[in-house]
């Protein structure tokens, strides 16, 4: 019971020294508390130790995921396809962003995660699902610091840009149509 008692003296300890720490950056914790699964001011201090949390170091959401590993690796030499398990890197950072989606996408809070979660399951399977929620997470992560703005439910399904200058066919419009769930008479 007192070696218990001292580890939990020394956890203490440790979480008051990164606290301290994490004092200047505490409008980018704001920030990404605001994201799903994030609400820890712990969890926010962990995801700015490993990214920092000065975005335009990154070009890109893509560069900041590939540099974390939450991108397929391309193994494919002569035409013909090898692995394209994730690649990798962030050894502290995958493992940490993977209970957070798993905690996500089990909990009715965030639907519009939980959701695609359910989607990329069907096809996909557990792991990649998992692996492309914690991309979204990631991502999200990435422009809320980028832009200095709270999280926003909304524009999490509308990362497409369509082309307000496409034509499609009389043909093509029905069977969108009817990929969408209308009975087109």
């Amino acid at each position: 019971k007192e070696h218990y008692d001292a580890l939990a003296v020394c956890k203490e300890d440790l979480e008051t020294m990164i606290r301290k720490l994490g004092q200047e950056y505490q409008e980018q914790v704001k920030l990404i508390q605001t994201v799903p699964g994030f609400k820890e001011e712990l969890s926010a201090l962990r995801i700015i130790s490993e990214i920092g949390a000065d975005m335009t170091v990154f070009n890109t959401a893509g560069k900041l995921c590939s540099w974390s590993g939450l991108v397929p690796a391309n193994n494919e030499s002569a035409g013909k396809k090898f692995s394209t398990c994730i690649s990798k890197g962030g050894h502290y950072l995958k493992p940490f962003l993977v209970q957070i989606a798993n905690a996500v996408v089990k909990s009715e809070k965030h639907p519009e995660l939980r959701n695609k979660y359910l989607k990329l399951k069907k096809r996909r399977g557990h792991r990649k699902a998992t692996i492309a929620i914690c991309r979204r997470l990631f991502i999200t992560i990435y422009h809320v610091l980028l832009k200095q703005e709270s999280y926003n439910p909304r524009l999490q399904g509308l990362t497409e840009i369509r082309n307000s200058d496409q034509t499609m066919s009389v043909q093509d419009a029905v069977r969108f149509a009817q990929q969408h769930g209308f009975k087109v008479l």
